[in-house]
């Protein structure tokens, strides 16, 4: 009786721990993931404002190039 209850523990604990790790795995390939989709959001919000910027620039020239 002793033995089994021993065995149980510790095939609990075992199972416990492998259940701990692969919540961490998770959460860490969860965060990957957000920093990946933000680094992504950032790079193109900088993309789009230079090119916004760059198209602003072109207008402006082009007017000033209209009236001169």
């Amino acid at each position: 009786m002793k033995k089994n209850k021993i065995k149980c523990i510790i095939g609990g604990e075992k199972y416990r721990n492998t259940f701990l790790e692969e919540e961490v795995s998770n959460v860490k390939h969860r965060k990957t993931l957000i920093s990946m989709f933000a680094a992504l959001v950032v790079a193109g919000g900088f993309f789009g404002f230079w090119f916004f910027h760059k198209y602003e620039l072109a207008k402006a020239r082009s007017e000033l190039q209209k009236k001169y």
